[in-house]
């Protein structure tokens, strides 16, 4: 439930300027300007987002796409390595252990995507070498997928070059 508040907060921040500039009064008061000033451009930044519906929408749908074929990429990775765990289980462990790879604690999430995938993998009977496996061809596989982007950055035209429309 409480999460559901939090939900609802967030997007009622996002699409109403009442509610966003109510909170910055509460939680910011004037007498400490600079800090008021960086809160209110934060939030003025967060709000544009609101005018976008129709962004915010197919940028929600494709994510959820993304990390779906990310799901179903790590679980056939699974299979092929011969590990007998349910579909189900990588859609409940991988959001998990993608979030513990993007906390800025090692470089690409190195480490700590490992010990992740040992761990809760670990949870449901699979072997920490196979689960270390496992995490290694993700990753490797991630960075493959990453790669056409990589080369349309660093070839493509910049900034400069493109035609504005």
């Amino acid at each position: 439930m409480k999460r559901l508040h939090i939900l609802a907060g967030s997007l009622l921040l996002l699409f109403d300027s009442r509610v966003a500039s109510g909170v910055l009064r509460r939680l910011v008061p004037q007498r400490f300007p600079r800090v008021h000033r960086i809160a209110e451009r934060v939030l003025g930044a967060i709000r544009q987002y609101g005018d976008h519906r129709q962004t915010l929408a197919t940028v929600l749908v494709a994510s959820i796409g993304v990390q779906v074929l990310r799901t179903i990429t790590a679980w056939c990775l699974g299979v092929a390595l011969g590990i007998p765990t349910a579909l189900i289980w990588y859609f409940a462990w991988l959001p998990v252990i993608i979030l513990v790879m993007l906390l800025p604690i090692t470089p690409a999430g190195l480490g700590t995507g490992q010990a992740a995938f040992q761990l809760l993998f670990g949870l449901n009977g699979v072997p920490a070498p196979d689960a270390l496996a496992l995490s290694m061809l993700f990753v490797g596989l991630s960075f493959v997928g990453i790669l056409p982007g990589g080369f349309l950055y660093a070839f493509g035209p910049r900034q400069s070059e493109r035609p504005r429309p």
